[in-house]
């Protein structure tokens, strides 16, 4: 429940971030409207989160939204015992370290979405 709530706060900030009309009252805690997020940051093509199934990632949202639908063997074949893909991809190309150290301690993908989606709304609230 806790990941479903936080992730509608993010989608609903990113919305509102990509909305042309300014608001005329007064922003909510932390939110400036028209604000660029890092985690909507897309990385240029080459160095894509290529997963298993065949489907990508550019940016930590679309990872986050990929996971939603991730099939269990598909995320076990990235993230196991002897390795952390996504941890790996956050690191490398995001240069996002602290967050890339909770994805790599978080052994499941509901885990793993939760650590993103906290990410993203931190993010959003300032």
């Amino acid at each position: 429940m806790e990941y479903l709530d936080l992730k509608k706060g993010v989608d609903s900030m990113v919305k509102k971030s990509k909305a042309k009309s300014v608001r005329k009252h007064a922003p909510e805690q932390g939110y400036v409207p028209g604000k660029k997020f890092s985690f909507m940051k897309t990385a240029k093509p080459e160095v894509w989160f290529m997963v298993v199934d065949g489907s990508s990632a550019g940016s930590i949202y679309e990872l986050a939204q990929r996971l939603e639908h991730m099939a269990d063997d598909v995320f076990y074949h990235h993230v196991n015992d002897s390795r952390n893909d996504f941890g790996n991809w956050i690191k490398d190309v995001f240069k996002e370290s602290e967050l890339a150290e909770r994805v790599f301690n978080a052994r499941s993908r509901d885990k793993v979405q939760l650590e993103l989606v906290k990410h993203m709304f931190k993010e959003t609230m300032g």
